[in-house]
């Protein structure tokens, strides 16, 4: 009973992929659980071949083995359209084979990218790139940012001398009081050496005075 489902469904999937040869509208194709078998393995392996339309095929659970892995993977080396086979579920032992067809759907991925980029190049949305600068508008930049150095600089130099201006007017207008405060300090310096001896000299005392009388003057002075 399993034989004659397999050969019925791998004779199902003959005639099925005879009719999408030609077709130009189906995209996607799903024959899971179908038990398809080798021979339903090498119809879909025929159809990769031709088929420019096709671009997802799933095949679960369809007792696929290594060779048609191999059926599979020879196709795909034909086609650049198909990006999703899936084959999960079925008795495929071989790594290599698997990883064949893996790389081939990949590098069709890219090539389908490619081909809508250069379809609908409106649709982009990827960053534009900035323009090279040459060697000549490299200098140009760097005279123009050289300039406004200068200029900077040029700028910061006329306010450090409308500083010094400033600073030399309000000097002199704090002269005289300056003067009239070093007066004032000079006043209250202490009596000179030459003050004190006049004070001290007999003749500031007078004559009437005895040693008795001697003592603190006013100055704080012994006398």
């Amino acid at each position: 009973n399993n034989n004659n489902k397999s050969s019925n469904g791998s004779g199902s999937v003959g005639y099925l992929m005879s009719v999408l040869e030609t077709n130009t509208t189906v995209q996607e194709v799903y024959l899971g659980g179908n038990k398809i078998g080798a021979k339903g393995v090498s119809s879909i392996a025929n159809l990769l071949q031709q088929n420019t339309i096709i671009t997802d095929i799933g095949l679960e659970d369809n007792s696929i083995c290594d060779g048609g892995a191999k059926m599979l993977a020879d196709a795909l080396s034909h086609n650049t359209t198909l990006q999703t086979l899936k084959l999960q579920g079925n008795d495929i032992q071989s790594e290599q084979i698997l990883k064949t067809i893996q790389d081939q759907l990949k590098k069709n991925k890219t090539l389908a990218k490619e081909k809508f980029a250069l379809e609908h190049p409106e649709l982009l949305t990827h960053k534009i790139k900035k323009p090279v600068k040459t060697k000549e508008e490299e200098s140009k930049e760097e005279r123009r940012r050289r300039r406004r150095e200068r200029h900077a600089k040029k700028n910061s130099g006329g306010g450090d001398n409308n500083d010094g201006k400033n600073g030399r007017r309000s000097k002199e207008s704090s002269s005289p009081s300056s003067s009239r405060s070093s007066n004032t300090t000079n006043n209250n310096k202490p009596a000179s050496k030459s003050s004190l001896s006049s004070l001290l000299s007999p003749s500031s005392f007078s004559k009437s005075k005895t040693p008795a009388d001697v003592g603190i003057n006013d100055l704080g002075i012994i006398v």
